[in-house]
């Protein structure tokens, strides 16, 4: 799968055991927006999949007969709750690739349990994706993360300036605008 999603400036793909795409969508956050999967991100995740034979087999699985991967864009349960939690009622199996915003990502990456690979990781991301890192940081208040995230904050928060600056985040354009 990973050759699929191969560069592609929307996409970030982690592979297995992980099996999550983050897909990027708009660069400017404030700490109170919504982080929930937009119409034109599964658009894009759709038409790149339909090449593979992926086609809609319900309202948030796209499904392959040359594949054993399914692709699943999560529930938001409830509008505004906290992008940790999009995974948390779930049932997933083994070949599910789960496709979530960079935020969302970014806290599903947080739960892994070696802190190494999940800063790696992190880094990896907000290198090539902006994440809404005030907004994780108000959510994860509570969590068993939140001092690991507490930790590492400063240099994802330089990572995201650096992507800011760089030539690469800034001309990104928004994905609706590539659709309409």
């Amino acid at each position: 799968m990973k050759n699929v999603f191969a560069k592609d400036d929307y996409l970030v793909f982690f592979d297995e055991p992980h099996l999550i795409l983050s897909v990027y969508d708009y660069g400017f956050y404030d700490r109170s927006d919504i982080d929930m999967l937009g119409p034109a991100q599964r658009d894009y995740v759709a038409k790149k999949l339909a090449s593979k034979g992926y086609q809609w087999t319900s309202g948030r699985i796209l499904e392959s007969k040359e594949t054993d991967y399914r692709v699943v864009f999560p529930r938001s349960s409830i509008q505004g709750a906290s992008p940790a939690d999009i995974m948390r009622y779930e049932t997933r199996h083994e070949k599910d690739i789960f496709v979530l915003t960079p935020t969302q990502a970014a806290c599903y990456l947080l739960t892994l349990e070696d802190k190494a690979e999940a800063y790696q990781k992190l880094e990896q991301l907000i290198s090539e994706q902006p994440i809404n890192l005030e907004k994780m940081k108000d959510h994860l208040k509570h969590s068993p993360e939140y001092y690991f995230f507490c930790q590492i904050y400063p240099y994802l928060k330089q990572t995201g300036k650096d992507l800011a600056a760089a030539s690469t985040g800034a001309m990104k354009s928004h994905l609706g605008r590539k659709f309409f």
